[in-house]
């Protein structure tokens, strides 16, 4: 893959916790992803990958305000079952993860090529991993973004979006 193929966020604020529960009440305007997929009368569906049960709620919370259907899983095992069962548009993974992590569960991924598209389904890595070694090793496995943690609300709305493929 090359450098030019791939995007690195890196951001400093976790304003994703800013989302309090009258935030949730309010109505979101949904992305241009969102919207585009509304217009073919299919909401995109998203894979949501992590250990860790706040990190998934909380992702999953920012990806549904910006218009998408959202599915979990809380470790890659698990999300071995549910790739070779449902058909996701993007899959948002953890790299530190028990058993496997992240960076084998992007070289899974990427080696799948849907029969129906000839593509395979992007994948953003998630990480507090910061370090360029890091980052490489994700973008070796697969990973089309790598997104440092803390990150932003906007920053993963706009990696989504960045990855979504057009189909």
């Amino acid at each position: 893959m090359a450098s030019s193929d791939c995007t690195i966020l890196a951001v400093a604020e976790f304003d994703a916790l800013d989302f309090d529960a009258e935030e949730k009440k309010k109505e979101k305007k949904p992305s241009k992803a969102a919207k585009r997929a509304n217009s073919e009368g299919k909401t995109l569906k998203i894979l949501v990958v992590d250990d860790e049960e706040e990190v998934r709620e909380l992702e999953k919370t920012i990806l549904e305000s910006g218009g998408y259907e959202v599915d979990f899983a809380v470790n890659a095992t698990e999300a071995f079952f549910k790739i070779v069962k449902n058909e996701y548009d993007l899959i948002v993974s953890d790299i530190n993860m028990p058993e496997i992590d992240g960076y084998q569960l992007c070289e899974f991924v990427s080696s799948r090529i849907d029969i129906k598209s000839k593509k395979t389904t992007p994948v953003i890595l998630v990480s507090g991993r910061s370090e360029p070694e890091d980052m490489f090793k994700g973008f070796e496995s697969g990973a089309i973004t790598y997104l440092v943690k803390p990150f932003t609300a906007q920053s993963l709305l706009t990696a989504v979006s960045s990855a979504l493929p057009t189909r």
